[in-house]
């Protein structure tokens, strides 16, 4: 049993310390796919301590990066900054990933 458990956490580091270190990319034709996800910071603005939420949409195959602020991650403040991400990109891909955003799941199993 402790046999096994070696080899599957061998193999398990052999597959993934490269994919960490960048050591292997995975190809995305161009206009296939953007991934997307918020995040949020405390930043002084005019004084005072505000929370802000930021939008980062990247491009799988350029790596081409769009960061929009916001007052909100609520659905309709994410359809708005999709809209300025795929206008500043000057198009539209096939799919976008979203990592496990509250505006587009339907919960946790």
């Amino acid at each position: 049993m402790h046999a096994g458990l070696s080899w599957g956490s061998l193999l398990a580091f052999a597959l993934t310390f490269p994919l960490v270190f960048g050591w292997i990319h995975f190809e995305t034709p161009a206009g296939e796919e953007a991934q997307a996800d918020w995040s949020t910071y405390r930043l002084p603005i005019g004084g005072v301590m505000t929370t802000v939420q930021v939008l980062a949409v990247v491009l799988a195959h350029s790596r081409r990066c769009f960061v929009w602020a916001s007052d909100s991650q609520r659905l309709a403040r994410l359809l708005e900054g999709l809209a300025l991400a795929f206008e500043s990109f000057l198009g539209v891909t096939l799919k976008v990933l979203f990592d496990n955003m509250a505006q587009v799941t339907l919960g946790r199993i």
